[in-house]
């Protein structure tokens, strides 16, 4: 029952940011998987604006304006805020 309700838990927490917007803080390498050695898909600028798509430890996968998915470190991250040409 403990661990039901952990991975409950756990779920519902990792589940939280997917669908926010988040603005990159610094440049940053946008990562095929979640670890520093995994090949870089592209480099974010700062200031980019992004959407979470869902959370694996300190890692966040997104998606960027332009289509690309992949992983940024949790702390490259500010979240909230408006996206660019929204009113």
């Amino acid at each position: 029952m403990k661990r039901i309700l952990l991975a409950v838990l756990f779920a519902a927490s990792a589940s939280a940011a997917a669908g926010d917007s988040a603005t990159v803080l610094r440049d940053t390498e946008l990562k095929q998987d979640p670890a520093t050695d995994s090949e870089t898909v592209t480099t974010l600028q700062a200031n980019d604006h992004v959407e979470t798509l869902g959370r694996r430890g300190g890692w966040t996968k997104v998606r960027t304006e332009f289509g690309e998915t992949g992983w940024v470190k949790l702390l490259s991250l500010r979240y909230g805020g408006e996206r660019r040409g929204s009113t």
